[in-house]
């Protein structure tokens, strides 16, 4: 029985996916847990303490606490997550057996964790939006994924890091296959590292699609001033960043490393509503401008990011065109 049934007002889709989405936010993370007062842990209102050297997964946790699945208690060998209902008024405990871990690395960018409940195995994964959209199933629903594209865009011109939720269901052979193929990469003594990644890539395929988290990163008091100053002092300051093209720009504005003016676009959709939404000025002008400051190299995250932004146009021009 899952803590969605307590909540008749919504419909069962929707449920399973944000079910999916904080479950992600929940348990795929490094996160342990400080219990304060251990003796309150069977009460409703029972909030752990969470630490971890990761703030986003600290953030995201807690998120998912905030919005009803709290994850209670943590060890080696398994998970407990208090659900909640609606009104928060009525709760159910759910237990996932680890079966497995695969922290973030720099190569595959994402991090993934394999849980049974049951008799079901489950595989939660998040990640970069470069590392996740490859490896997602042709079965995900094309209306959300140009949604989440939308707003992934929007979230990056606003300099938030955004990361990808997704998750599968695996059967039992499934998992028990690929498992012996991770243990060989594990122990291997040759280019261990690389055989695990390799090893996780081969499990992270077909995923649905749950949604999209933003974290706003703020600058510290006194940063744009300092770097003004040290750039009026003749001295040359680079931003090396992996992120998006659009939160690099975010940033660098910010930080008072480049002056670039925004522009608005208007689109409507097809229920005749009219969207309003902000971009970078890149014009040939403001191009050649920036150009005269800095020097960027993009990658192929820029390749995916230009991907969505020509899908993006292309479809305001259709709904313009009708």
């Amino acid at each position: 029985m899952s803590f969605f049934h307590f909540r008749s007002d919504l419909q069962s889709e929707p449920n399973l996916l944000i079910q999916n989405f904080l479950t992600t936010l929940a348990i795929c993370n490094t996160t342990f847990i400080v219990h304060n007062h251990r003796e309150f842990i069977e009460r409703s209102d029972y909030q752990p303490k969470y630490e971890g050297d990761n703030a986003d997964d600290l953030v995201l946790c807690q998120t998912a606490a905030e919005f009803g699945v709290r994850m209670i208690s943590r060890s080696a060998q398994s998970i407990r997550v208090r659900y909640f209902d609606s009104t928060k008024t009525q709760t159910q405990d759910l237990e996932y057996e680890i079966l497995c871990l695969l922290p973030f690395d720099s190569a595959r960018r994402r991090m993934s964790i394999i849980v049974r409940l049951n008799d079901q195995i489950f595989l939660y994964i998040k990640g970069a939006e470069t590392s996740i959209w490859p490896h997602l199933s042709g079965f995900n629903d094309p209306e959300m994924k140009a949604t989440i594209e939308q707003h992934s865009l929007r979230f990056a011109e606003q300099g938030y890091r955004s990361l990808l939720v997704a998750y599968r269901q695996l059967s039992l052979t499934e998992y028990e296959d690929w498992y012996q193929r991770y243990q060989v990469a594990a122990n291997s003594l040759d280019n261990r590292e690389e055989a695990i990644s390799d090893a996780a890539t081969g499990i992270e395929i077909d995923l649905m699609l749950a949604g999209l988290t933003a974290v706003e990163d703020k600058l510290q008091d006194g940063v744009p001033t300092a770097i003004a100053t040290l750039r009026c002092a003749g001295i040359k300051i680079w931003l090396l960043t992996g992120d998006k093209q659009a939160t690099a720009l975010s940033t660098a504005q910010a930080a008072s490393l480049v002056n670039i003016p925004h522009s608005s676009s208007t689109s409507v959709n097809s229920n005749l509503n009219s969207n309003t939404t902000e971009g970078w000025n890149l014009s040939a002008s403001a191009q050649a401008r920036l150009n005269q400051h800095t020097h960027m190299i993009y990658y192929s995250s820029q390749l995916i990011e230009t991907e969505q932004q020509f899908r993006m146009y292309s479809s305001s021009k259709r709904h313009d065109n009708e």
